[in-house]
């Protein structure tokens, strides 16, 4: 069973460092983020989506799924997952540094020109950023 979950222990967030290195070759400290979720196949990390809280923002750090898992919705779900939660403690915009074919695919980038997210935006858009 897959599942999607805020990352809670030194394991899981070792295992997330450790896949974002190998990966991507991209030292991080998951830990020292704000939201960090993780997304697993029993016990087989699929992959990770790490967010940092500025000011009213979420600033999307990291999202990754491994290769074999991509384009079965998984990076999504994850996407979905995390965004979701941040909603939840009041925080209406998310940001990316850089656009990211994932993402305009999701349709993150409803504010191309800031780079920016606004979530409830997001939420009511279908898949790949087409309005309902």
């Amino acid at each position: 069973m897959i599942i999607s979950r805020l990352a809670e222990s030194e394991v899981e967030f070792n295992l997330i460092d450790k896949l974002l290195e190998e990966e991507l070759n991209v030292k991080v400290n998951s830990k020292s983020n704000d939201v960090v979720y993780l997304i697993k196949e029993n016990e087989t990390l699929l992959g990770t989506c790490i967010l940092t809280i500025q000011d009213d923002k979420a600033v999307l750090n990291n999202i990754f799924v491994k290769q074999p898992y991509r384009r079965k919705r998984i990076g999504d779900g994850l996407l979905r997952a995390s965004l979701n939660h941040v909603l939840s403690k009041g925080i209406e915009k998310a940001y990316y540094y850089d656009k990211n074919q994932f993402l305009v695919k999701e349709g993150f980038f409803n504010d191309i020109e800031e780079n920016t997210c606004d979530i409830d935006k997001f939420f009511s858009s279908s898949c790949c950023g087409e309005e309902k």
